[in-house]
């Protein structure tokens, strides 16, 4: 029976190890709906552990000659406590899995909202306002003096930009979520897009006469997909616009460090509560109007947090209210 001896204790010497670094794990989850469950969880997995010792040190203490099969009463009663934290166990997992599930179906059925809220109130009522637009101006054009029509083509620009935006974050979204996303990383010159991202944000900085600095003299790489940093840098600096005043400033930073960098776009706008703060790139959708009433759809920041994490970088914000805000997110360098 040595061998059958030495098999009890490497058994419950492994299960103990085991249970105890799951039950560990498991008080580290930080989900607000499952977290009773886990807890529980790991209170019985720590009870399974205390049983299995106590089964050990009670074979050592009866010396049956088999260990596993001791017909002393007390190990018998702890072999019947083992079964029933085992059942419970089980029965606390699997309603772990449905809860988890559902939370699951639930943020699914809430996207699903959000998108059909967005395609038929947002992107619908944009299109419509801009079809209005060109037929008031079909008809009117021969009437309107020529400042006149610079501003309302001005305007039908602006509502152009503000639909092929959110129809640009509804797909990169959608890439992502369905897993169709190509991540193509490369050395790519940072500042070559910023620039590049600049200009084509010109005309809605120029409509509120702020001042966009940026400081392009020295040439900094990093290794990252093109398209989605495109994407972030675009979002944060749309935002920038859209939340600072007239004559505002937004200031556009690069800090190259030994192993990232750190990208930092701030702006003299009209600033985030604190209580906000940690909602913004939470699954809530959360959106505010501009200062000139500019819409949002709350796809924006999730996008430019989901697609830093592929790079395996951070996103972060310093603001308080009508304080501006210091939007920063890090890439690797290599």
């Amino acid at each position: 029976y040595k061998l059958i001896w030495m098999r009890f204790f490497l058994n419950t010497l492994s299960g103990a190890i085991l249970y105890t670094f799951s039950a560990i794990e498991m008080l580290k989850h930080k989900t607000k709906s499952v977290r009773p469950l886990f807890i529980l969880n790991s209170c019985i997995y720590f009870l399974y552990v205390f049983l299995q010792l106590m089964r050990a040190i009670t074979s050592l203490l009866y010396r049956p000659e088999n260990p596993m099969i001791d017909t002393s009463n007390f190990s018998i009663l702890l072999l019947a406590l083992t079964g029933i934290s085992l059942t419970m166990l089980t029965y606390n997992l699997i309603i772990i899995i449905n809860s988890i599930v559902n939370d699951q179906l639930t943020e699914q059925l809430t996207l699903k909202n959000k998108l059909y809220s967005i395609i038929s109130h947002d992107l619908r009522g944009g299109l419509s306002n801009l079809f209005n637009y060109n037929a008031i101006l079909a008809k009117s054009f021969k009437n309107w003096n020529h400042d006149k029509i610079n501003h309302w083509i001005t305007d039908m620009k602006r509502m152009s930009l503000s639909s092929l935006n959110l129809m640009e974050n509804l797909f990169q979204w959608s890439e992502t979520h369905l897993n169709e996303l190509n991540l193509t990383k490369q050395s790519v010159d940072v500042t070559q897009i910023i620039n590049q991202i600049i200009m084509i944000m010109k005309h809605e900085s120029d409509a509120k006469n702020i001042q966009i600095q940026f400081d392009d003299t020295n040439h900094v790489f990093a290794y990252c997909d093109v398209n989605m940093i495109s994407a972030v840098i675009r979002n944060l600096m749309s935002n920038a616009i859209k939340f600072t005043k007239r004559s505002g400033r937004i200031i556009i930073r690069i800090i190259d460090n030994a192993n990232n960098i750190i990208f930092s776009i701030e702006d003299t706008g009209i600033g985030i509560s604190p209580e906000i703060i940690p909602v913004i790139f939470a699954n809530s959708f959360y959106s505010t109007k501009g200062t000139m009433n500019e819409k949002g759809s709350g796809f924006g920041l999730r996008n430019c947090k989901e697609f830093n994490e592929l790079h395996n970088g951070q996103i972060f914000v310093e603001s308080n209210l009508n304080s501006g805000s210091i939007f920063s997110f890090t890439l690797p360098k290599n």
